[in-house]
Formats: structure tokens, C-alpha cells, sequence
């Protein structure tokens, strides 16, 4: 691993509250891409039911919420709501862009690609952090691979779940395929890599309005927060132009997964977050059943170097099953924002952390994005039981290495909290 990178893990873990500075007074279109062209038509076959399955299960908004701070949602968490991760597809090495928007796989480029089979798909996660870097500056490369996490968690439950295998490649040189359909700078980055085998079905294209536009519509306001940074540089640098490797690490099916069509729900609203009387709801969420099931999800996650423990206020229940009796202060659990979100009404909080070591050995992004994928696992472990959860970084992480035991040799790395239904919060508030 490049030392930048630790050094960039290092200043932004329990540091980050000194570095980051919002920066948002720049403004932004929320949907950064402009395509028109051809399109991937609807058709009932097993190749568009493939790829528009995983779309829905990871990037297709599902659900608008009026009373939410952020409206569009989708069963994958982003900071901010964001969406910093993207996909693209590479069939009969004709290269897509999963338009989440308007619903769209959009021909980018019907180039001949000499590195990629016809006998297999491509996804590839495609992450974009210059919208978010407004608000975040060097941090939102950190936050962008927790998101990237979370789109990959959903699509291998997806495929887990529909009894498919596939291949996932740990370095890969994205450079090959970004020049091909976009002008790419220093915020854009390949996050991850699946190939499994193409199923039956003809790639019949329609047109999506007239002419072919392919934009990134930032470039025209010329606003990039980050630009002067060399550990955002480097190491996305580092990423896009990495040694693609065709040793690709094997995934099976697991006996347990997530029922894919369970909408997820972070219970985002205006008016704050609490959950007073919904003790019922939540009680549905049973620690012992949930560290069984995601002990068995860790096994489809990139890198399986991920602690965690799920507090709550008078225990701690480790991975392994350990149970420390021991009183959480809910109240110190978070950094900041406690007018909006009043965790002492809050039953239990998943908490993730590291080793340093895994960091050096493993390197940045592979550590990142598994505790997005395995993060993903409980919200939609918490899905299944009725419950919303919402995954967070605003975490006070000294008082939680001080709880749990942790030298400074670890870091926490992103917590979850887990929610009563925002029907229940709407209804408490009337």
C-alpha cells in the first residue's frame, strides 16, 4: 500500500473534525451527468433482467419522501444522498451507463473492448466525489468509498439471493475504460470490479431523445473544491491506473441472504429523529439473530477485516458473541448534531472499527468499501424487520475507542443506528 494512503487514513479518521470544513457555498446540480443516445430497451430476457434487477436493487430510486431532508432515495445509503457511486455495464463489450434518473442504460461507447470477454458482464462501481467534496473537501474520498460499499453490498445480495456466482477483481486498471466516455479528473475514481457469466438475450437498443450528448455537467460551472489536494491526487491516481488483475477472487451463493425486494429506509425526516414509544417495533431487531446472519454475509464482502459490536444501554454484544455488561452513554456516541438527532432515545448502534495493520497490508479503498458492503447487510438486516437504519460518520470517536477497549493501533471506521419506522416518528410529532 502507497504510505499516502495511510497517511490520508490517518488524518481522517478521529482527526477529521479539525480538517473538515463545509465548503458549500459553491452551487450543484445533484444529477452530474448529461447522456443522450441510445439506450438499452426494455424486453423480457434473462440479460435485462439481470442488469435492471441489480439497478433496482442498488441505484433505482424507489421512493420519494416529502417530509425527508433529502427526497429521492434508493436502497443504497450516500453521503448526503448523494449517490457519489454510479455503475456502468460492459455487455458485448459495448459500454453502458445505468442512468439512475431517468431509468436508463445508456450506450456510451459500442468500441471494441479488447479486455473484456462477450461470454461475461461487467459492472463496474464508478464513483464521482465532486459533489460531495462541497461539502467535505478531502474527507468525501473516505465518505465516497463507504457509498461505493454500499452499492456493492446490495449487488451481491442481489446476486447471492438469484443463486448466481461471480468474480470480483481486486485491482483493476479503470483508465481503459473512463477514457473511453468521459473527460475524468481528479474526482472520479473506479471503486470495484464484478464479472460473471452473460446470460441469453440480444442487445436491442432504442433511442433516448434525439442527437448524442455525453457531458459531465459540472465541467461547465468549473467548480472543484478539491483540486489543490495531493493525497486526493495521488491516490485516486494510484486507483484508476492499478494492474488489472485477472486472479480474480471467486464468490458463491450464501444460504443466507436478504430478501432483495425489502425497500430500505433510513426514517429521514425535518423535524429530528427520536424514538420514543416504539420499543415493539424495534424489539423485532434481535442482536443474537442479526450477528448470525451477517457472520455469514461478511463471507460475500470485499476484504473480511471488518470488527464490529452492537451497542446498546447497559451491554455491548461483539461478532463473535461476547457480551460486555457495561453502560453506553448514548449521549456521547455522537460527535455532533444532537439538536436534529437525540440518540438517548435510541436502543442500539452498531459500531465498526479497524486495525491499522489491515490498512498497510490491504490498502485503503478494499478496507472502506467492505465496511460499506457489510454495513449494507444490516440495513438490510433491519429492512427485514420492519425497522429503518441509518448508517453514519459523525461518530465521537475517542469516547468509542475509550469504550471499547481500543489502543492506537485501531480506528473506528463508520457506525448504523437503528430506527423505528418514520411513520411511527411522523405520527409521534402530530
Amino acid at each position: 500500500m502507497n504510505n499516502i494512503e495511510y497517511d490520508y487514513y490517518k488524518r481522517y479518521s478521529a482527526l477529521r473534525y479539525d480538517l473538515v470544513h463545509f465548503t458549500h457555498a459553491t452551487p450543484y446540480v445533484k444529477k452530474q451527468y448529461s447522456l443522450k443516445g441510445e439506450f438499452l430497451k426494455i424486453e423480457d430476457s434473462s440479460l435485462y433482467k439481470l442488469v435492471s434487477g441489480i439497478a433496482e436493487a442498488s441505484l433505482k430510486i424507489n421512493r420519494y419522501e416529502i417530509l425527508s431532508r433529502y427526497q429521492d432515495h434508493n436502497n443504497s445509503p450516500s453521503t448526503r444522498n448523494m449517490h457519489s457511486c454510479q455503475l456502468i455495464f460492459i455487455i458485448d463489450s459495448k459500454i453502458f451507463f445505468y442512468d439512475m434518473y431517468e431509468d436508463k442504460f445508456i450506450l456510451l461507447s459500442s468500441e471494441s473492448q479488447s479486455t473484456f470477454l462477450k461470454s461475461k458482464i461487467y459492472i463496474i462501481g464508478f464513483s464521482d466525489i465532486l459533489n460531495i467534496s462541497r461539502y467535505y473537501g478531502e474527507f468525501s474520498l473516505y465518505l465516497s468509498m463507504l457509498d461505493a460499499g454500499h452499492v456493492l453490498g446490495n449487488i451481491k445480495n442481489f446476486l447471492s439471493f438469484n443463486k448466481l456466482s461471480w468474480q470480483q477483481h481486486l485491482s483493476f486498471n479503470y483508465s481503459i475504460v473512463f477514457n473511453k466516455i468521459l473527460n475524468i479528473d481528479d474526482c472520479v475514481y473506479g471503486s470495484f470490479v464484478i464479472e460473471l457469466e452473460r446470460p441469453n438475450g440480444e442487445l436491442n437498443l432504442g433511442h433516448f431523445e434525439r442527437g448524442i450528448e455525453r457531458k459531465r455537467i459540472a465541467e461547465t460551472k468549473f467548480f472543484n473544491e478539491i483540486k489543490c489536494s495531493k493525497h486526493i491526487t495521488e491516490i485516486i491516481s494510484s486507483i484508476n491506473n492499478g494492474a488489472t488483475d485477472f486472479q480474480c477472487k471467486q464468490y458463491y451463493p450464501i444460504d443466507c441472504n436478504f430478501h432483495s425486494s425489502v425497500n430500505r429506509n433510513s426514517a429521514h425526516n425535518m423535524v429530528g429523529n427520536f424514538n420514543l414509544n416504539s420499543d415493539v417495533i424495534l424489539n423485532k431487531f434481535e442482536v443474537a439473530t442479526c450477528l448470525s446472519r451477517l457472520n455469514k454475509f461478511r463471507n460475500l464482502i470485499s476484504m473480511n477485516k471488518i470488527n464490529y459490536c452492537i451497542l446498546e444501554h447497559h451491554q455491548i454484544t461483539f461478532q463473535n458473541g461476547v457480551v460486555w455488561d457495561k453502560e453506553v452513554e448514548f449521549s456521547k456516541v455522537l460527535y455532533n448534531d444532537h439538536q436534529f438527532f437525540d440518540l438517548n432515545t435510541f436502543n442500539k448502534v452498531v459500531v465498526f472499527y479497524t486495525e491499522d495493520k489491515n490498512i498497510v497490508r490491504k490498502g485503503l479503498l478494499p478496507i472502506l468499501l467492505s465496511a460499506g458492503e457489510l454495513m449494507q447487510g444490516f440495513c438490510l438486516y433491519a429492512a427485514e424487520t420492519g425497522n429503518a437504519f441509518r448508517p453514519m460518520k459523525n461518530h465521537h470517536d475517542s469516547y468509542l475507542k475509550k469504550l471499547l477497549e481500543l489502543n492506537d493501533d485501531s480506528e473506528i471506521n463508520y457506525i448504523g443506528v437503528l430506527c423505528s419506522s418514520p411513520i411511527q416518528q411522523i405520527k409521534m410529532t402530530t
